[in-house]
């Protein structure tokens, strides 16, 4: 398992999910976080890797939120663990990037590098916006 800093260091993006009123940290790349690969590139087809992008669940509609989870399970993180490491990383990588709510359907998109990540949303039921994301996550899950 790469270290938490070599994670960091290969532009991995900390974000929070929740899902049947449960919240936890996940530390992806940002094509994890991209909920609609599909309408994101559609040129993209995942015969053409020889890896596995996000257990091939391209567009986590409702359907897929099981297979997603299971994709993503390595990618959980606890707050312990990254407080314990929070001295030999710069606090720039603690920030929270995403928030994730499958329960009502709502992402906030505090990544802000010319990515419109929250256009790209697994249907129109859902609701996608810039956003500070910490102002959503629970006080347990936050870092500082």
């Amino acid at each position: 398992m790469d270290s938490l800093k070599q994670k960091f260091d290969d532009n991995y993006l900390l974000g929070c999910i929740k899902f049947e009123g449960k919240s936890n940290l996940y530390l992806m790349p940002i094509g994890w976080w991209i909920l609609n690969y599909q309408k994101y590139d559609p040129t993209y087809n995942p015969t053409d890797w020889d890896h596995v992008y996000r257990g091939n669940v391209l567009n986590v509609s409702d359907d897929q939120i099981g297979n997603f989870f299971k994709a993503i399970e390595s990618d959980k993180i606890e707050v312990s663990t990254l407080k314990l490491e929070m001295d030999k990383i710069p606090l720039k990588y603690f920030r929270v990037q995403f928030y994730i709510d499958f329960d009502k359907k709502i992402f906030v998109n505090g990544y802000r590098e010319n990515v419109e990540i929250e256009d790209n949303l697994p249907n129109n039921t859902w609701k996608g916006f810039l956003g500070e994301p910490s102002n959503y996550i629970p006080n347990e899950l936050k870092i500082f």
